[in-house]
């Protein structure tokens, strides 16, 4: 079983549906981690979605880390843990990126090849996921997309869900 967990003062309400939608497998589970319990959770990818000055969890275990490219301090002290990084966000550098945000429609972009937790490549494309789901007009909103829907699709790609999986949903 894949564990993802979400440590995370934005959206962390959100990202878990998201999740939890993308990870319809009973091989998966997403947990929310806050930072007092985040010494006793062991997770196979982490998020990590802090408010600029929100702290990171003074410890945990993951195999893979996905980070905002815009939070500096994150990545800052992630190069001391011994984890793979992918990064998200709006940022050119960033792994994976959203390429257009439309009514109910988020088309993502991987810009940089990374690999899953089993090894497999991913490679650059473009797909689109529905966020019919999502509560309010949120999907269209630029904060929600970079905090919740861009961790959350990137997370499932790193822990081995296919492309196709992702957007028959």
């Amino acid at each position: 079983m894949i564990r993802i967990g979400v440590f995370s003062s934005l959206y962390a309400d959100l990202t878990f549906l998201v999740l939890n939608r993308v990870l319809k497998t009973s091989s998966f589970e997403a947990v929310i981690i806050n930072a007092d319990e985040s010494r006793n959770k062991s997770v196979d990818i982490l998020i990590i979605n802090n408010k600029p000055g929100f702290a990171l969890p003074p410890a945990f275990f993951c195999e893979a880390a996905i980070v905002n490219t815009d939070d500096k301090t994150t990545l800052k002290l992630l190069k001391k843990f011994n984890t793979d990084i992918v990064t998200c966000g709006f940022n050119s550098k960033a792994s994976v990126t959203a390429s257009s945000i439309l009514d109910e429609k988020v088309v993502f972009c991987v810009q940089r090849a990374f690999q899953t937790l089993d090894g497999q490549s991913v490679c650059q494309q473009e797909f689109s996921f529905d966020t019919f789901f999502l509560k309010s007009n949120h999907s269209e909103n630029p904060t929600v997309v970079t905090s919740c829907l861009l961790p959350a699709i990137t997370s499932a790609l790193v822990a081995g869900i296919s492309v196709e999986e992702i957007t028959n949903l």
